[in-house]
C-alpha cells in the first residue's frame, strides 16, 4: 500500500533554511509530527482540517478548518470562511503540505488570493504528479521568478548528479 502522507524532511528542512531566518513565521496548510523540528528555529501557524493532529505542540498555532466542497466545484478543501477569518496577516514562507489523503491540494489554486505572492511558497510531496501540477500553476499565477526542487536520493544516478541526498521519500518544490 502506498502511504499518502509524507513527512517534512531534511530536504524541507534544508529549503526552509535557506529561505529564511530564524525566528520567522511559517502558514502551513497541513500539520504532523514534522512541525516539532520546524518549531525548533520558526514559529508556526498550521491550517488542518483533522481534529487528532490539533494540539500536537502548545506552541504551534493552529486553525481548524474543516474541509467544504468548494462552490460551483467537486473539489474538497479548507473552509473559506475560517481561512479568510485566521490567516495570518504575517508570514515569512507558505508551506503547502495539506489537505492530506484523497482530497488533495488543488482547492488552493482557486483560491492563491488568501495568501501572499511575496514570498516563498513550498509544495511539498512534489514528487507525486497531482502536487506537482499544482507547484507550477502557483508557479505561473504568481509570476514566480525562481524555481527550485529539492530532491532527496540515494540512488546513484542523483548522487552522481551532485543531489546531497539521504532517502527517496520526497521531492519538494519551491516557488
Amino acid at each position: 500500500m502506498a502511504r499518502t502522507c509524507l513527512p517534512i524532511d531534511g530536504g524541507i528542512r534544508a529549503a526552509i533554511t535557506a529561505l529564511i531566518e530564524d525566528g520567522d513565521i511559517i502558514l502551513q496548510l497541513g500539520s504532523g509530527k514534522g512541525d516539532l523540528r520546524l518549531l525548533k528555529k520558526y514559529t508556526l501557524f498550521c491550517i488542518e482540517d483533522k481534529t487528532d493532529r490539533i494540539g500536537l505542540s502548545k506552541k504551534i498555532n493552529y486553525v481548524h478548518a474543516p474541509l467544504n466542497t468548494l462552490p460551483n466545484s467537486k473539489v474538497r478543501w479548507y473552509d473559506i470562511s475560517i481561512l479568510e477569518k485566521h490567516i495570518p496577516s504575517s508570514y515569512d514562507l507558505l508551506l503547502v503540505n495539506g489537505p492530506g489523503d484523497y482530497y488533495g491540494r488543488s482547492g488552493m489554486l482557486e483560491n492563491l488570493y488568501l495568501f501572499k505572492d511575496n514570498i516563498p511558497i513550498i509544495v511539498a510531496n512534489t514528487i507525486r504528479e497531482h502536487e506537482s501540477d499544482i507547484a507550477r500553476e502557483i508557479a505561473k499565477v504568481t509570476d514566480a521568478k525562481h524555481l527550485g526542487v529539492y530532491i532527496q536520493a540515494t540512488h546513484g544516478c542523483c548522487e552522481n548528479r551532485g543531489i546531497m541526498a539521504t532517502s527517496s521519500l520526497t521531492q519538494t518544490t519551491v516557488l
